[in-house]
């Protein structure tokens, strides 16, 4: 969010700050894992469409 001119908080736009979250993000989570469980508390089938 931009306010008065001054960015605040951090500038995912800047593609070395996005690259360094996502290598922490993977050191502790596991997105593949997350990515099925959530289609199976969905109850997401290969015949539904997510838009």
């Amino acid at each position: 969010m931009v306010l008065y001119g001054k960015q605040i908080g951090v500038d995912y736009l800047n593609s070395k700050i996005t690259l360094e979250y996502d290598d922490e993000q993977q050191e502790f989570r596991d997105f593949k894992k997350e990515a099925q469980d959530l289609v199976e508390k969905l109850n997401i089938t290969k015949k539904d469409v997510v838009p």
